[in-house]
């Protein structure tokens, strides 16, 4: 649908549940994913306020601690991650919550520390690999019903990101790692998101919304080219924007017939690439829980950040961005189902 843009092949729209309003509960459980501990419950009886809280942390990571050895080597997988929800209804003000989610993880592939014993699975050979990864993201939302048919939901939140890799090449006569590789990347979007629905009638619902996000990032890596020499790809701390807008229209013909219309824009502030989607799909509901639909669309994704801002290495020993002007990515679908 229109509301959906900067993707090509999909999109994820992940929502979390409200906790429990009436009674609190608990939970804690041990799998292979990890240990997890969860409680959620009423934070007021009267105004039917929830919260919801949850935390694991990696099972074969503190195994590994434990000294408890699985057949892996150093390729122990370490993360940890929390997540939370306040749902609070505030009466004729509407209702707001209160959201995140944060995470780290860690893994080392050492190649110099393999076990010659066994079949290693988990290195890559003649490199020691290291790679971690750490995420937050919170926010606030406020949905406000403007009569029975109509609804609006404002979203404003925070969204941070951050992975660092080091490569070593390990050495096939001393066993001796020699850095080769670098990496770190950081990016915030603080994002601000709003979205009105109004349903006319029976057959016909428009919803339209707004969508932007200010990023800052920071890019540096850099590679071995000679035992003196360090040849840097990206280095570079930088601002931009990305806006979006859509609106889209349901109307159903008949209660076997629905069409739904719309378009999507998006423009990137970096380089102000611009793209205007126009979306189109029918469905057909048929008996015996059956349909058929058809549909056609334009999309377009911008480039991951990194991409703007690789440097080209000149003849003359100066840097070049030969990518800051790259276009978004587009796409024409047609889909026919059944």
């Amino acid at each position: 649908p229109a509301e959906y843009g900067n993707g090509l092949a999909g999109v994820f729209d992940l929502r979390m549940r409200n906790g429990n309003n009436e009674k609190h509960e608990f939970m804690g459980q041990i799998g292979f994913n990890g240990f997890e501990a969860g409680a959620e419950g009423p934070l007021s009886k009267n105004k039917q306020a929830s919260y919801l809280v949850n935390y694991r942390y990696s099972s074969l990571g503190l195994f590994s601690k434990m000294g408890i050895n699985f057949g892996t080597g150093t390729a122990i997988p370490e993360y940890q991650d929390l997540s939370y929800k306040f749902h609070l209804p505030a009466g004729k003000a509407g209702v707001f919550s209160v959201f995140g989610i944060a995470g780290k993880s860690y893994s080392e592939l050492l190649y110099s520390k393999r076990d010659t014993t066994l079949k290693d699975l988990f290195t890559i050979a003649g490199f020691d690999t290291y790679y971690g990864t750490k995420m937050a993201a919170t926010g606030i939302t406020h949905a406000y019903n403007f009569g029975n048919s109509a609804y609006g939901k404002l979203v404003i939140g925070v969204n941070y990101g951050a992975t660092e890799a080091l490569q070593d090449s390990v050495s096939s006569l001393t066993n001796e790692p020699i850095r080769y590789y670098g990496q770190l990347v950081s990016q915030a979007k603080y994002i601000a998101n709003y979205t009105f629905t109004k349903k006319f009638n029976p057959r016909n619902t428009l919803k339209s919304g707004v969508f932007y996000e200010n990023i800052d990032f920071t890019l540096r890596d850099s590679l071995r080219e000679s035992a003196t020499f360090f040849r840097t790809l990206r280095n570079t701390s930088a601002n931009t924007s990305l806006a979006q807008a859509y609106t889209q229209w349901q109307h159903k013909f008949t209660d076997m017939l629905t069409l739904n219309s719309g378009v999507h824009y998006q423009q990137l502030f970096l380089n102000n690439s611009y793209s205007v989607e126009p979306r189109i799909g029918l469905k057909y509901e048929l008996p015996k829980n059956q349909s058929l639909s058809i549909a056609g669309g334009f999309h377009s994704q911008m480039q991951p950040m990194f991409i703007y801002f690789n440097r080209t290495f000149n003849a003359d020993g100066s840097y070049s961005e030969t990518n800051r002007d790259l276009d978004f990515t587009r796409s024409i679908h047609g889909v026919l189902a059944y």
